[in-house]
C-alpha cells in the first residue's frame, strides 16, 4: 500500500479551495484538475509499505497533536516536472506546522524509515501533468484561512484510472 501522513479540510475549506481549482482549470485541461475529495496537506509520505508494517504507522497517529485549526494559505504556484507542472496553493510556513512534520519525520526514521534531505513546503495540489504553457506566478490571489478537519494516515491508489486518497485512520479535530 502506499501511505503518507496529512492534514484533511473541512467541507467548508474544500469549497474554498475548489473556488482557487475552478480558476486554474479555466487556464489548463480539466483530466489534470485534483478532485476536491483528494485535497490535503501533506505531512509525510512514506510511499509502498507492506500489511505487515501497516499498525505501526497507525499507531504512530496516537502520537501527534493538531495544535491549530487553520492554515494560511499565500499563494497559488507550480513545480515544473521536464514539460509539465503541478498547480498547487502554498501554504504558510508556520511553526506549530513545521514542529509537526518534523516530529512526525523524526519519529519515523526512528522506526527505520529513511528519507531524502528535501526541504518540506506545505501545498495543496490542485492540478498534476499539466503542460507548461501557463505562467501562474503573479496571479492576483489574497491570502486566506483554510480550517483543518484531521490529521490522517492515507491510503494513495488507483480506482478506475483515478488517483484517490482514503484516510486509513486520522484524528479529527
Amino acid at each position: 500500500m502506499r501511505l503518507f501522513y496529512a492534514l484533511t479540510f473541512t467541507e467548508a475549506a474544500i469549497e474554498q479551495i475548489e473556488d482557487y481549482r475552478s480558476t486554474v482549470s479555466s487556464l489548463i485541461n480539466s483530466d489534470s484538475l485534483v478532485e476536491a475529495s483528494n485535497f490535503h496537506i501533506t505531512l509525510v509520505f512514506l510511499g509502498e509499505v507492506s500489511a505487515s508494517q501497516i499498525k505501526k504507522y497507525v499507531e504512530l497517529i496516537d502520537s501527534l497533536f493538531l495544535e491549530t485549526s487553520q492554515v494560511t494559505v499565500n499563494e497559488i504556484s507550480s513545480f515544473q516536472r521536464n514539460k509539465e507542472q503541478l498547480v498547487w496553493l502554498a501554504v504558510e510556513l508556520e511553526d506549530w506546522l513545521v514542529e509537526l512534520q518534523q516530529s512526525l519525520h523524526t519519529q519515523l526514521v526512528d522506526l527505520g524509515m529513511t528519507f531524502d534531505n528535501r526541504q518540506y513546503l506545505p501545498h495543496i495540489t490542485l492540478a498534476r501533468h499539466v503542460p507548461v504553457i501557463h505562467r501562474l506566478e503573479g496571479l492576483p490571489f489574497t491570502p486566506f484561512k483554510l480550517q483543518l478537519r484531521s490529521i490522517a494516515l492515507m491510503e494513495s491508489y488507483f480506482n478506475n484510472n483515478q488517483l484517490t486518497y482514503r484516510p486509513l485512520v486520522e484524528i479529527i479535530r
